[in-house]
């Protein structure tokens, strides 16, 4: 589980004898696992998050309920310049809790025995890429889960703020003043960690950007990545991640900048993998289900009020709806 990867989607039945339905997991000379596996994009959240280990259903997370930086910090802080045997202002910090609860995610399928007995490697392929499949449902909801019977995704967290487009922005586009706007909304303490989270199909859009000087202008650089280094695009200096869990071009939180360690995963570190062949024993197929239980919550409760600026600030920074 270490490295997120992608599988061949499963369907609703399998078959040895229809393609579309299984038969081209059998090879006719070699097995080869490696073969069946397409990849998967790579988990966005839980490899950047904060991850906690819950030993039971639920947990409490102690949060700092911050909301403005006007005349005090951290929740109720206060810095006062004072005369010797002068007593400071009364203060008392706001502190919050975040309830974490194990919130049971599984996977479920039906193989036919037959397409058992014909791909012995299907066994190895499943306890392998079942795990794989299950990241994959547990990062869609770390990103917009709305928090009913699942994660809370980043994207509804009630601290994130979406930044309007334009007057007289075309639909479906993305400016140079989108992303400024954004970056200049990003709680100063991320700054040097949060990262844009975009659509794929954001990309055109981005890769086209210009910033208009004078009756002239210039593409903007967004940068390209050397080597391996992934990804290989960056705004403003911090790196993008394409994702197609996220929004498509146009509607809100196509492109986010966020900050991965305002998020929280509690890990319930259990997971359960079990077939039968009893279940559907009249239908001749063997039932395959796994189970993981977790949570995730934005820790930061809600947006920031600076000590000078108009502007709230937050970790979760969405373009609006376009």
């Amino acid at each position: 589980l270490a490295r997120i990867g992608k599988s061949q989607e499963f369907q609703n039945a399998y078959s040895s004898d229809i393609p579309a339905q299984g038969a081209f997991l059998i090879a006719t000379e070699v097995m080869r696992a490696d073969l069946m596996a397409r990849a998967l994009e790579g988990a966005i959240v839980r490899p950047r998050a904060l991850v906690v280990p819950m030993s039971t259903l639920t947990a409490a997370w102690p949060v700092v309920d911050e909301t403005t930086h006007a005349g005090s910090v951290m929740g109720g802080i206060t810095a006062e310049w004072l005369d010797e045997g002068q007593e400071p202002a009364d203060s008392t910090a706001a502190f919050g809790m975040l309830e974490l609860r194990a919130r049971q995610l599984s996977l479920y399928t039906e193989i036919p025995n037959t397409l058992l007995a014909d791909a012995p490697m299907l066994n190895v392929w499943i306890n392998q890429h079942y795990p794989e499949a299950l990241r994959w449902a547990e990062d869609l909801a770390f990103v917009k889960g709305n928090g009913v019977g699942k994660p809370l995704g980043f994207l509804n967290a009630p601290c994130a703020v979406a930044v309007a487009k334009e007057t007289s922005q075309a639909a479906d586009t993305i400016l140079w003043k989108n992303l400024l706007k954004m970056f200049s909304r990003v709680v100063p303490s991320a700054l040097s960690r949060f990262i844009w989270v975009a659509n794929l199909d954001t990309l055109p859009e981005l890769g086209t950007m210009a910033q208009n000087v004078g009756t002239g202008g210039s593409l903007v650089w967004i940068g390209e990545g050397q080597g391996d280094e992934t990804p290989p695009v960056r705004i403003l200096g911090r790196p993008v991640y394409f994702s197609e869990k996220v929004p498509t071009l146009g509607d809100e939180g196509d492109i986010t900048a966020w900050d991965p360690q305002s998020y929280v995963v509690g890990d319930r570190e259990m997971m359960m993998v079990d077939s039968s062949t009893h279940f559907k024993f009249r239908s001749g197929k063997t039932a395959v289900k796994l189970v993981e239980r977790v949570d995730g919550r934005t820790t930061v409760l809600s947006a920031l009020t600076p000590e000078t600026g108009s502007n709230t600030l937050s970790p979760v920074v969405k373009l609006a709806a376009r």
